[in-house]
């Protein structure tokens, strides 16, 4: 489905260069258009390709006098294509009879003989449970670590952070619906409305195995007004095991939209801009900012910004799951 944009963006997108001198860079359309920035540039690629954009220098497009009508027919014949191409991996699956068969029938091969070797030529196939602890360690050992929670640098608006409200570089425990600990995440928001001891006590392992230049000296969290008590429940329970202050330090100052429907960068960084305010000056020593989930990182941005302009020390994010694509 993901082959050819749906009409209705690249329509957005080409409106995007309406009233326009010169040429957009892709920066400049995400702030104009809610779309994600692989959206963006896989449309314009394609209509760089039919003519309707000139491409000036890499990410920077300008607008042709070609005259656009959508490729319906094309469109919908390359979509059942590639359907049916699914349709045959899904068949793959599924069959009983001979895996290599399949393939070899399927490239019309006179050769018609089973292979012997596959799982269903011997019979052989496994099926092992394994508990949330043991996926967990061996997705860590995948990983060779946690996932790292990487500082932005620069803000919604392409400006320069300054250094000194820049976070440090942070921790994520799991990523959403693994299998092991980001399994747990999923179950105490959704079904058990609040965090296991389990996912406590993975995150205190985590922080003793994080080799740190400072040790926080007391700990928040992102406040929420969806979630309820929930994280700042998990992080007061992590407080007391690592023996250090809770101070809720930071409220929510407006209702903004769902981060979920902000799809790039720029609309997600704008949304969160001013959405925070300190209603207690923060201690001055380094600080653990946690939160459940994670994902363009911009609302850890947000607060930790905010937080440093207070006065207080660095600040370290802490995450129990991301659902941020492509993490490794």
């Amino acid at each position: 489905k993901g082959s050819f944009p749906k009409e209705e963006v690249v329509d957005e997108i080409l409106t995007a260069f309406s009233g326009t001198d010169g040429p957009l860079s892709t920066l400049a359309i995400e702030k104009k258009v809610n779309l994600r920035t692989g959206a963006i540039e896989s449309t314009l690629k394609q209509l760089h390709v039919e003519g309707i954009v000139d491409r000036i220098k890499p990410k920077t497009y300008s607008r042709t006098l070609k005259k656009w009508t959508y490729p319906k027919d094309r469109v919908e014949q390359t979509l059942a294509s590639k359907q049916r191409a699914a349709e045959e991996v899904a068949h793959y699956f599924a069959t009983t009879g001979c895996r290599m068969r399949f393939i070899i029938n399927h490239l019309n091969d006179p050769e018609m003989s089973d292979c012997g070797i596959c799982d269903n030529c011997t019979g052989k196939q496994w099926t092992i449970d394994f508990t949330v602890a043991e996926i967990a360690k061996v997705q860590e050992y995948l990983r060779i670590g946690y996932f790292t929670i990487e500082p932005r640098k620069r803000n919604w608006d392409n400006k320069n952070i300054p250094q000194d409200e820049q976070l440090k570089e942070g921790r994520c425990l799991s990523k959403w619906k693994d299998g092991g600990f980001g399994d747990l995440v999923m179950r105490g928001k959704q079904v058990d409305h609040q965090f296991s001891d389990d996912l406590v006590d993975a995150v205190i392992t985590m922080i003793s195995q994080w080799d740190m230049a400072e040790r926080p000296t007391w700990i928040t969290c992102v406040p929420s007004t969806t979630s309820g008590n929930l994280v700042p429940d998990v992080t007061i329970r992590i407080a007391k095991k690592l023996e250090i202050p809770f101070h809720q330090s930071v409220v929510k100052a407006k209702s903004i939209k769902s981060q979920k429907l902000m799809e790039n960068s720029a609309h997600q960084g704008a949304n969160v801009n001013g959405a925070f305010s300190i209603i207690d000056t923060p201690p001055p020593g380094p600080v653990f900012l946690v939160d459940d989930l994670i994902d363009s990182r911009w609302t850890m941005t947000e607060v930790g910004k905010i937080l440093r302009q207070a006065g207080s020390g660095n600040v370290y994010p802490l995450a129990l799951s991301s659902t941020q694509a492509g993490d490794s």
